[in-house]
């Protein structure tokens, strides 16, 4: 009893502790501004542990009319597979499986479920968003919405099953799209050998419009990329069929993910074979006369194979096999454009820095299913094939055709992913410092001197997730325990996109039962 009791003592004076270091390192912000990086990492640890899930919505109600089509039933309603704020961040789109499109509220988003106590999300009731429009755009499988930064009116949607990309003007549709862009059939179709499937998997828009990439090859204004292993680039103002293909090398697979830099001139993809394709408009484009135009031909940049890059992480092929998996997933930084963030299909996540083509961050989250311990009579090689063997097990039965959907918070400091393992949201410390949780370059005297030794790359324990300590055991710098990994949501169903609200502090998950939980400050 009295060894409990010194252990009871022992961690109340430790809480209190850092309960003054807190204080202290908040006013000294206030009155200085200015905080030390690893209190600056704890303490946003602390803020975004205090994120919790507020409201589950169904996405709309089931008897409301549905512009361009008929409503669903209950029994139709397929997962919510994209979503996306707007610049301000008062309207959310979103697309489901069954190639609806709702456009929400953002106050409306906000609002729903406050309490002045919290209700734990296994008690809370499913309620039902009023979306302002609800669009039936005749594509399954949407794979993507995006509002258009030059005219936030329009919003465009690509889908796996059809090889068009469809325009809507929101203010004044009637069901019909203002601009149907398509692409060559045999281009969609013969990327894959082997495989029937066909279609767009990911758009973006350029921010000035047209006039964005005048420098690029011809004015483009959208771009999106396709199972064929190619990304089609489009000037709205001449034609629908694309004025740009951009062709990655054969055997890279399925496009599952497209960027465009911030300067228009840059484009990035996310490869089914796990690699990180660039092309540069600027230059080198060659140029076919073809009827209707010339069509603009870009060759590849550079390429970055994340599995090659992985390796390169201190003592991370030490611990466990690196797999090959396909991007499924990925987006720049907003306040750093010069690193992406990218979530691969065996549930890991990292951060690519473009100039360096290192691996800087890494959540590397190990499942039960990992850590089985491989046939007896197997040797070191035996065991990691086996290991692999069973992460891709993993990864086959956890809905691979439902790509989770990631997004950075607005100051770029967290990497919300939607978790394969179970019904949470992972709030990934991705901050562009070295005192980010899932720093993975550590330099390993300095790791030593600041903290105990954790395996690089490792993704965070549950008690680390869930906990209330700020941090890793052991201290860091000024006294401060260092910020751990990640911060877990429960949510009340198992998410597949996630949205962040450019105001910060509000996050949106679609769900597999096309339902929207609201994630906001407890």
């Amino acid at each position: 009893m009295q060894s409990a009791s010194a252990q009871d003592a022992e961690e109340w004076r430790r809480c209190r502790q850092q309960q003054r270091r807190l204080v202290g390192c908040t006013l000294d912000w206030q009155l200085t501004g200015r905080v030390g990086p690893v209190a600056a990492a704890a303490l946003h640890h602390s803020h975004a542990a205090t994120l919790q899930q507020r409201a589950i919505l169904e996405s709309h109600a089931w008897q409301r009319p549905v512009l361009g089509g008929s409503p669903l039933s209950p029994e139709e309603a397929g997962s919510i597979l994209c979503a996306q704020w707007d610049s301000s961040g008062e309207l959310l789109v979103a697309g489901n499986e069954e190639g609806l499109l709702t456009v929400h509220r953002g106050a409306a988003l906000a609002g729903a479920g406050w309490a002045p106590t919290p209700v734990p999300p296994a008690q809370q009731v499913v309620g039902t968003a009023d979306p302002l429009l609800l669009l039936d755009t005749h594509m399954p499988k949407l794979q993507a919405v995006r509002w258009n930064p030059a005219d936030e009116n329009v919003v465009g949607a690509v889908s796996a099953a059809t090889r068009q990309l469809l325009l809507y003007d929101l203010q004044h549709t009637q069901g019909q799209p203002r601009q149907a862009l398509v692409t060559p059939q045999q281009s969609a179709s013969s990327g894959l050998a082997g495989s029937t499937a066909v279609g767009l998997t990911d758009l973006a828009f350029f921010n000035g419009g047209a006039a964005a990439a005048g420098g690029g090859g011809g004015g483009y204004a959208v771009l999106a990329s396709g199972n064929g292993g190619q990304v089609f680039l489009w000037d709205t103002r001449v034609r629908s069929a694309p004025s740009a293909t951009l062709a990655a090398q054969q055997g890279s697979g399925a496009l599952h993910a497209v960027q465009l830099a911030p300067c228009g001139q840059v484009v990035l993809a996310g490869s089914q074979s796990g690699e990180v394709k660039l092309w540069d408009l600027r230059g080198g484009s060659t140029s076919t006369l073809r009827f209707g135009g010339t069509v603009h031909h870009h060759p590849l940049l550079a390429s970055v194979n994340l599995r090659y890059a992985l390796t390169a992480v201190p003592g991370l092929a030490s611990q466990t096999p690196i797999p090959a998996s396909g991007v499924h997933s990925m987006q720049l930084d907003p306040s750093n454009p010069c690193r992406l963030a990218f979530h691969l299909g065996c549930g890991w996540s990292g951060v690519l820095h473009l100039h360096s083509g290192a691996v800087t961050h890494l959540h590397a989250p190990s499942h039960a299913l990992f850590a089985e311990e491989a046939p007896g009579g197997l040797g070191d090689e035996g065991a990691a094939t086996a290991s692999v063997a069973q992460m891709l097990l993993w990864a086959s039965t956890a809905a691979p055709a439902l790509h989770r959907q990631a997004a950075w918070t607005p100051d770029g400091r967290r990497y919300c992913v939607p978790s394969r393992r179970d019904d949470t949201l992972l709030l990934l410390d991705f901050a562009d410092s070295p005192e980010a949780g899932c720093y993975a370059l550590q330099d390993e005297a300095e790791h030593e001197q600041k903290w105990p030794a954790r395996p690089a790359g490792r993704g965070a324990s549950q008690d680390e997730l869930s906990g209330g300590a700020l941090g890793r055991r052991g201290s860091g710098q000024e006294g401060w325990q260092a910020a751990p990994p990640a911060v877990s949501v429960q949510l009340s169903q198992a998410a597949v996109c996630c949205a962040a609200h450019p105001g910060g502090d509000l996050l949106v998950a679609g769900s597999m039962n096309s339902c929207l939980s609201v994630v906001g400050l407890a």
